[in-house]
């Protein structure tokens, strides 16, 4: 357990640093764009988290929204790709000497989504501050936050199970292609509305869990083949 966790850790933090101090610093650039709409500190947070694209007009904010709700799901959709890619190319079989596969899969998960929650409210850490420094006040922003984690989960694990179904079918390029922008087209882009379909989203989230649980316990040869 605590090999995986410092493994994981350490990977993230030497080797990813860039991208992890990416997805803190841009989301500060952008809200200091923002810091002066004529708009509710949420709606100021939404806009520049790219949290809310429903409710947004063709001007240079919309632009600005676009592109933070692509940045946030692509780094971390490329955070999990490489956290859990990373074992099935190196060490996979060392680790299933020590572990079982049950057991791999549950920590694996657990550290993951720890981490990424951590991420997340570091982020809106540093937005709360960049309010209390600019405005001396704090937005309400902890029912966007529980959203933004729980979405941003949703994603990077249905990204990854048609990641490891894509290794499976050899590395059919096609396939994930169509499949992904399948995805990004059908699920919503209103995270903020997310609250209110909490529990699906949880309970989304464990079954997904449960098929890679499934595809790991079942193809892990096929798929070290295939990486």
């Amino acid at each position: 357990m605590r090999y995986l966790i410092y493994n994981d850790l350490y990977y993230l933090l030497c080797n990813k640093k860039k991208w992890i101090m990416l997805i803190f610093f841009l989301p500060v650039i952008s809200i200091l764009i923002n810091l002066n709409l004529n708009a509710s500190d949420l709606e100021i947070v939404m806009i520049s988290m790219g949290s809310n694209l429903s409710f947004l007009s063709y001007d240079s904010y919309n632009i600005i929204a676009i592109i933070m709700y692509f940045f946030n799901i692509f780094c971390f959709l490329y955070l999990i790709i490489e956290v859990y890619i990373k074992d099935i190319a190196n060490n996979l079989e060392n680790i299933f000497l020590r572990l079982k596969c049950t057991r791999y899969i549950f920590r694996k998960s657990l550290f993951f989504i720890v981490m990424m929650s951590l991420i997340k409210v570091v982020q809106y850490i540093i937005i709360i501050l960049l309010f209390l420094i600019s405005k001396n006040q704090v937005p309400h922003i902890f029912k966007l936050l529980i959203s933004d984690i729980s979405y941003i989960l949703l994603i990077q694990y249905l990204f990854l199970l048609l990641y490891l179904i894509y290794l499976l079918f050899k590395k059919n390029t096609a396939m994930l292609v169509i499949t992904s922008m399948m995805m990004l087209i059908i699920i919503p882009k209103n995270i903020w509305n997310s609250y209110n379909y909490l529990s699906f989203i949880i309970m989304g989230t464990v079954f997904i869990n449960n098929i890679i649980y499934f595809l790991f316990s079942k193809y892990i040869k096929s798929l070290m083949e295939n990486i």
